[in-house]
């Protein structure tokens, strides 16, 4: 009697199962579908606005790198992709990688295979592609505690609010994809260290293919890259020592594989030089000083170093799900320390959020998620071991109503700003008139955060960009900017962009040191060829005619030079400013003032705007709410004439338009600067900068011209 009623059990179990598949596949689209409307929900807003994120009807991206892939994907796709790259850190011209990198060429592929325009790709191919990190999530909690664990891991993980942010609509980066690939890594080497016999073979070759891939992908960190997945492999088996032995030939098969592979990429001293670029990488994240010049990272806002509440609300939204996160990975490690420690690397990149910088959010994500989904597991399983049950189930029950709220939380807070494109149109506008201003092979002299859109729209070459910005080559970019001397700013530009980062250090070298061969640069640059022949003759340079057309380069070894000058430098002055003025002595740059005021008008003596602030024009006081200012001078536009009125020899300085409705307050030597003379003041000695596009307070392009060496010198 009891036979049938085991076979129908049996059978309505079977027939479930498809259904259960069913609502699991459902479940899943979901919540991709989610993931991916989190991160494309502001074309809601670019459309209600489009004279912010559109650019002749293409939208514009949000970070400044996407426009480095974007370029090279537009490359790819007409056929364009050289092995020098004529447009990067000119005049030094670095090559190309070969490969290109990987996103670059999927981006390349889609434009090919749908007819979409490539900035259309760029733009949502991040949102796209990052929800891909729930797979490997949902593996991992899988195999922890089944299907549901391994749901609740990856579409938290999809929603934690950093990760969000840097894989948004037209947040063109690897970012999108360095973690799914990282606990790709950590998946694969975990089953691999768990198996045997031929499903072992296909998990090391997976382990082996997500290196690959993952090394094309994060292309300008291939260190990181072998760290991570080596390392994973090696946490790994580590953390299994019965499988050790019986795994130790194929492990050594896989370890060799990682080792050809980057001999053969990259060449044997890769290895050699492996400890020495991490500890680089380090010296970059952490903010050290790394020599005479100053650590570039130091400007940068995502390697800023956040305070804990600041981490709590990048990673989760709220300490409630924090806490919740970091009871549950906690708990993890105490109850099954084996698979906890093999999630040590990416919790080691996700700790460099707490110590060094932001932008290792993203690697907190997972953490969110499984974290949540195991303190999830832990709680009913103790519905079945531990009295009173009833509390258990009650506390089991809270769980997933606060797991509802908190993830309705994070839902609100994803979709509740708007990240707009980092370049505005009116600027982008100002870069495509630079292609159509300027003669191919010009160079664009322009701040390192608009080299890759230059780049991309202006088809330009510049000095530095996104990848090359060190401390010297940032203080080589911005003194022209920073200079109160045109002929010392135009005579730099053009001895950089022939003889480049290499004519510095060949200075250096002659003059025994840094900053006396930086000292005599600057100095002889100033003071033109006739007074720097002299200059040669007392330093003793020989012969003194090669030292001469060394520093004043002649006509036949020039570039166009164009320096672009627009309203963005305002608001990074601090930092220009600071870098172009750099004393290797004081290991010092100096801190300028540098505040704009919108909307001015005059009201009697008094002028006001925004944000608000007032001048007293008669006693030549400057009032915020937050604090007054004595100012020194007052500089005025008068019809086609700049004025001054006088009120003190020490102060701050103020200097407005009313026609176009601007003001800035100003330290005296930012004040001086060739940049606020260009842009603000629209003056020029014309022998030396002449205007080719002047849009007022907005963008200007300027056409540089050098001191030459005459015939008798």
């Amino acid at each position: 009697m009891t036979e049938p009623i085991q076979n129908t059990e049996i059978s309505e179990s079977r027939n479930k199962r498809p259904l259960i598949r069913l609502g699991l596949c459902c479940a899943i689209g979901l919540s991709l579908a989610l993931g991916v409307f989190l991160r494309i929900e502001d074309l809601i807003a670019w459309r209600e606005k489009p004279g912010m994120a559109f650019y002749k009807g293409t939208p514009l991206l949000t970070t400044f790198d996407g426009y480095f892939y974007a370029r090279y994907a537009r490359e790819l796709a007409e056929g364009n992709y050289k092995p020098i790259d004529e447009l990067r850190y000119v005049p030094q011209n670095p090559a190309r990688e070969f490969p290109p990198p990987l996103l670059s060429l999927l981006i390349a592929g889609l434009v090919k295979l749908t007819g979409v325009s490539v900035d259309w790709v760029c733009t949502f191919f991040p949102a796209v592609f990052a929800v891909l990190l729930f797979f490997p999530v949902f593996l991992i909690g899988r195999s922890w505690g089944g299907a549901f664990v391994g749901f609740v891991a990856g579409i938290l993980s999809l929603c934690s609010p950093y990760y969000v942010n840097r894989s948004r609509l037209g947040w063109l980066d690897t970012d999108c994809g360095n973690v799914t690939f990282t606990m790709l890594a950590v998946y694969l080497a975990m089953r691999s260290a768990t198996t045997q016999g031929p499903r072992q073979v296909l998990y090391l070759a997976g382990v082996l293919t997500n290196f690959i891939v993952y090394l094309q992908w994060w292309d300008s960190t291939p260190y990181v890259v072998v760290v991570t997945c080596l390392g994973t492999l090696v946490v790994s088996y580590v953390c299994e020592p019965k499988s050790w032995r019986r795994s130790l030939v194929p492990f050594a098969a896989v370890a060799s594989v990682f080792v050809a592979i980057m001999i053969y990429l990259k060449g044997a001293a890769f290895w050699v030089d492996l400890v020495p670029h991490l500890l680089g990488h380090f010296k970059y994240i952490s903010k050290a000083a790394p020599g005479d010049f100053p650590n570039i990272g130091l400007s940068i806002s995502e390697q800023a170093k956040i305070p804990f509440e600041g981490v709590v609300q990048i990673s989760a939204g709220s300490w409630y799900l924090f806490l919740a996160a970091a009871l549950g990975t906690a708990q993890l490690v105490i109850r099954s320390p084996r698979q906890g420690l093999q999630l040590l690397v990416p919790m080691g990149l996700g700790g460099l959020t707490f110590l060094y910088a932001r932008r290792f959010g993203i690697f907190l994500a997972p953490f969110l998620g499984l974290g949540i989904a195991y303190l999830l597991l832990w709680l009913r399983d103790q519905i079945g071991t531990r009295t009173p049950r009833y509390l258990w189930k009650g506390l089991f029950i809270s769980a997933l109503v606060g797991l509802l709220v908190g993830g309705g939380h994070l839902v609100l807070l994803n979709t509740a700003s708007t990240f707009w494109p980092v370049e505005t149109p009116i600027l982008v506008q100002g870069m495509d008139s630079a292609r159509l201003k300027t003669p191919p092979g010009s160079l664009i002299w322009t701040w390192w955060d608009h080299g890759y859109p230059m780049q991309y729209y202006g088809r330009r070459g510049t000095v530095s960009d996104g990848a090359y910005h060190d401390g010297e080559l940032a203080m080589i970019n911005g003194f022209p900017y920073a200079t109160g001397d045109y002929q010392q700013a135009a005579n730099w530009m053009h001895f950089y962009a022939v003889r480049g980062i290499d004519g510095f250090h060949r200075v250096y070298q002659q003059l025994g040191s840094t900053a006396e061969g930086l000292r005599f640069v600057r100095h002889i640059l100033a003071a033109g060829p006739e007074e720097g022949a002299k200059l040669i003759e007392e330093k003793g340079l020989e012969p003194k005619s090669a030292w001469l057309t060394f520093f004043f380069p002649p006509p036949s070894e020039q570039k166009r030079i164009y320096m672009f000058v627009d309203e963005r430098l305002v608001g990074t002055s601090y930092w220009w400013y600071w870098l172009g003025t750099w004393d290797i002595g004081e290991q010092e740059g100096m801190r300028p003032v540098f505040v704009p005021f919108y909307d001015m008008k005059q009201e009697g003596n008094q002028l006001i705007g925004a944000p608000s602030f007032s001048v007293d024009l008669e006693k030549g006081m400057h009032s915020t709410r937050q604090q007054v200012v004595a100012l020194s001078s007052v500089v005025f536009r008068d019809g086609n004439t700049w004025r001054e009125r006088t009120y003190r020899d020490v102060g701050m300085i103020f200097e407005y338009d009313l026609v176009s409705g601007w003001g800035v307050l100003s330290s005296p030597e930012i004040h001086e600067s060739v940049f606020n003379k260009l842009f603000f003041l629209g003056m020029a000695d014309v022998r030396y900068f002449r205007p080719t596009t002047m849009l007022r307070g907005v963008y200007q392009l300027w056409e540089v011209h050098s001191d030459q060496v005459g015939p008798s010198q």
